[in-house]
């Protein structure tokens, strides 16, 4: 199989991409999936936090309706997707099983449809509208995006208990990947299964193209099928999904 330098191949579209803003750098990926292709279902592997399966459901639209975990508790929540009727996304519920809430995202949008605050509650219950009447606190998130819409600031301010406001910034590299502090991922040259939509990438704040570790197996998307990364309790090296981390873990996809 023929491996591609996601590098070079950034490098070699630069111009055409500065040329093309309305374009995102996935445009470029080769090897792209069809439209309607997305995660059906993702088990993680044995780790620190045991092993779980979330099954991964969509609406008519072909967006996540929700994500439902073998194993929900204090960190590990299911997600639940809500939209208006302009089938844009307005909030995000990280619920348990008893009718309690880890976090209930409030969402508002630019006029590209892209997130730029998020209201954020903390601890308490469901479906108490149109605000959360109970929680434990309240924060808001700002957002601001680069010209490939990936968010690279986001201010943080604690609404309840108050606090002063604090930013940090996101960056990338020339080979489309996040640059973490204190880290240092070995990307690999395959597609990112969180570039399967906009929402995965929202909720980890990662709009890398490749995977921070290669795989035991990929697919014909060069989509990951299988991680084997050997997990410590302090080395999580690919997130997805609050406390969870898929590097150990098997990746099923599906066709809508």
């Amino acid at each position: 199989m023929i491996r591609f330098n996601a590098y070079s191949l950034t490098l070699g579209l630069f111009s055409i991409i500065l040329l093309s803003s309305c374009q995102k750098l996935m445009d470029f990926f080769p090897t792209q999936s069809p439209p309607g292709y997305r995660i059906k279902s993702l088990t993680y592997g044995t780790n620190a936090n045991g092993t779980a399966t979330a099954t991964f459901y969509y609406n008519k639209w072909n967006n996540p309706d929700s994500v439902i975990f073998t194993r929900v508790g204090t960190g590990e929540p299911n997600f639940l997707f809500f939209y208006n009727k302009k089938k844009e996304i307005r909030e995000i519920k990280e619920s348990y099983l008893n009718g309690q809430y880890e976090k209930w995202h409030r969402l508002g949008l630019n006029n590209k449809g892209q997130i730029i605050v998020d209201t954020i509650y903390i601890f308490g219950y469901l479906n108490i509208d149109p605000e959360p009447a109970n929680f434990w606190s309240k924060r808001i998130e700002k957002f601001e995006y680069d010209s490939y819409g990936r968010i690279i600031r986001i201010t943080d301010e604690s609404v309840v208990p108050v606090s002063e406001s604090s930013s940090r910034t996101i960056s990338y590299g020339a080979d489309g990947n996040l640059i973490e502090p204190f880290v240092t991922p070995e990307y690999d040259n395959y597609r990112n299964p969180l570039t399967l939509h906009p929402l995965w990438q929202f909720i980890q704040k990662n709009y890398s193209l490749n995977n921070p570790m290669s795989a035991v197996s990929y697919n014909s998307y060069r989509l990951p099928l299988q991680f084997n990364y050997v997990f410590s309790r302090s080395d999580g090296r690919f997130p997805f999904f609050s406390g969870r981390n898929i590097d150990k873990a098997f990746i099923i996809y599906e066709m809508k």
